[in-house]
């Protein structure tokens, strides 16, 4: 079953490369970056999973004030945490296709990319959080937040 979660997940993402490629701004000759950067992404996410989780045993912010501790958590965690992990397989990608990727919309594409991989994890860690295993609004529209 989590296969199938796994198939609309990346399907759900994938619309968004296959739409790039409609429009020319993904060219058949950088496939392979693309792709290489998609998977890249989704190994940020597992990254992140592991790394938060270590964030929450050791970073406490134990300020009285609720929404300081919140905004200190989102902050951190989530927001710096995640997409610092989204520039990496940007960063990667580059160093290793640097004579394709000439054009900077180039780079906009593989932030992109990255950015959608990312979300094809957290959607199938999502939807497999639940206890019936499915896919509500969130994890539809997830992809578009990215």
């Amino acid at each position: 079953m989590i296969i199938f979660y796994w198939i609309v997940s990346v399907l759900a993402a994938w619309i968004w490369v296959n739409y790039f490629s409609m429009l020319g701004v993904a060219k058949k000759s950088k496939n392979t970056s693309i792709y290489f950067t998609f998977f890249l992404g989704i190994c940020a996410y597992y990254l992140f999973d592991l790394l938060s989780h270590q964030l929450d045993l050791r970073l406490d912010f134990n300020y009285s004030n609720k929404i300081v501790n919140h905004f200190l958590t989102s902050f951190f965690k989530y927001g710096f945490l995640g997409e610092l992990l989204k520039l990496l397989p940007i960063l990667i990608v580059y160093r290793l296709f640097k004579t394709q990727l000439t054009e900077p919309i180039d780079i906009l594409l593989l932030s992109t990319v990255s950015a959608l991989g990312f979300a094809s994890y957290e959607n199938v860690l999502h939807a497999t959080a639940k206890e019936f295993y499915f896919f509500d609004g969130y994890t539809v529209l997830e992809v578009f937040g990215e």
